[in-house]
């Protein structure tokens, strides 16, 4: 499916300084972000933005800002690519589905998949390891598949489609700040941040309904069990394998401290840091059916801290110049990130395996690496002409050559609690919170450039 859609959008702003020590911003943003049918296309995003600037004491030491803005985000096309080809329009899958599966009892069974690849692949139709042609209808026949785009859905079909009311995702934006000139060359500032995601894309297995908690697993179970005998009591349509829909439900919320100052030593001597105190949660981390909830009946038990909350952060840094020569170390912190544990196993029968948590687990509870490294860059400018000159660069990264794990194994299997479980440097990355992956190691990069 090939498309181009237009984002028309339209903006006013101005600026009013109501005094001689205060400034008001204001504005507002119109915008239209055209989507495929059946998306619906939103004609209501208004945003509207407002800010400030205050001199309080009107000796230009001090100045208090402060801001609100709603901003939307164009869909995904990937949204609208997904329920078309996925998804029924107008009574028409767009692409046929049919899915046969290996019968333990029977596996050479006329309609079975082992007898379909090699009986295809002996007329030519498969090739290996390059395809020949794409299979259609006809080749599928002698097995006796049918296959249609209209009518009855076949057996165990997946669908993806969207709410009626979906919609595009804004962030409300909000921050409030201080800034200071404590000393002469010495500057300090406060700011709060807040960012409150609404309507943020998800999406959901609406073929399961609520079903009872099974006292063995203390879990719900969509599976067989005394109440229901056949397993299929708590689908809306048994025969339909997922019925996936993309809604506009998720929230996200996130509260920051930001702590900065400035202090000019000298002529030749410039040093900043700043320090990060922030909380970050929400609900989802990505709308592919992959990451559908635990318990697909209740979105509100994936409210969690998020994949990328980072509760300290600091960044320290200097500037020295002198004599044409340059120097500027970094230094850079982290605190862990949150991450999920799965039990990669159907745990509930609810037909996503990889939604399952371990009995009991809520949503990242595992606790990340954290991350630190120390950059420099060193300049050296030469004069040729007054126009015309050379400048040698020499950059190093993570100069302590500090071992950086960055991600996790997270399929630990059904275990048992504690849940706030760290990776683990004692074990392979294919093991369960070994550490699959690592930051770059020490690096060093050299550069000429010429100017005139």
């Amino acid at each position: 499916m090939k498309s181009t859609f237009p984002l028309d959008a339209g903006y006013f702003q101005d600026s009013w300084r109501a005094l001689t020590n205060r400034t008001l911003n204001y504005g507002v943003r119109y915008e239209v972000d055209t989507r495929k049918p059946p998306l619906p296309t939103s004609k209501n995003n208004v945003a509207p933005r407002l800010g400030f600037a205050w001199d309080p004491f009107k000796d230009k030491k001090t100045t208090i800002r402060g801001g609100y803005g709603l901003y939307y985000s164009v869909i995904d096309f990937q949204i609208d690519y997904v329920v078309n080809a996925l998804g029924e329009v107008n009574g028409f899958r767009q692409i046929a589905q049919v899915l046969t599966t290996l019968n333990a009892a029977n596996p050479l069974a006329a309609n079975g998949p082992v007898n379909i690849f090699r009986s295809l692949r002996d007329q030519g139709v498969i090739g290996i390891p390059t395809p020949k042609r794409p299979i259609v209808a006809g080749d599928l026949a002698q097995f006796g598949i049918g296959i249609s785009q209209t009518g009855p859905r076949p057996p165990l079909t997946v669908i993806f489609r969207n709410t009626p009311d979906y919609r595009n995702p804004y962030a409300q934006q909000a921050s409030f700040g201080i800034d200071r000139e404590l000393l002469p060359g010495f500057t300090a500032s406060v700011n709060y941040v807040f960012v409150r995601g609404a309507h943020l894309t998800t999406s959901r297995d609406d073929n399961l309904l609520p079903a009872p908690v099974n006292p063995a697993k203390g879990i719900r179970d969509w599976g067989v069990t005394a109440d229901n005998p056949t397993g299929a009591k708590y689908f809306r349509n048994p025969l339909l394998f997922q019925d996936n829909v993309y809604e506009s439900t998720a929230n996200s919320f996130y509260h920051g401290l930001v702590l900065e100052a400035s202090k000019r030593f000298s002529g030749t001597f410039t040093f900043h840091g700043n320090y990060t105190f922030s909380k970050a949660i929400d609900e989802t981390v990505d709308y592919n059916s992959d990451f559908q909830p635990n318990d697909q009946t209740s979105r509100r038990a994936e409210r969690a801290l998020s994949s990328f909350d980072q509760r300290h952060k600091v960044v320290l840094y200097g500037v020295f110049s002198l004599r044409g020569w340059g120097v500027t170390p970094i230094y850079r912190y982290n605190s862990a990130r949150p991450f999920n544990l799965l039990a990669f196993t159907e745990l509930n029968n609810d037909r996503h395996n990889t939604t399952d948590r371990p009995y009991y687990a809520g949503r990242n509870t595992g606790i990340g690496p954290s991350f630190w490294t120390f950059d420099t860059r060193i300049t050296r400018r030469i004069r040729i002409t007054e126009k015309m000159g050379i400048d040698l660069m020499a950059e190093g990264f993570n100069l302590l050559h500090h071992l950086n794990y960055t991600s996790v194994n997270n399929t630990v299997g059904n275990i048992p609690g504690p849940f706030n479980l760290h990776g683990r440097d004692d074990r392979t990355p294919s093991q369960p919170l070994g550490f699959t992956a690592a930051a770059d190691p020490r690096r060093i990069q050299l550069g000429i450039r010429l100017s005139w």
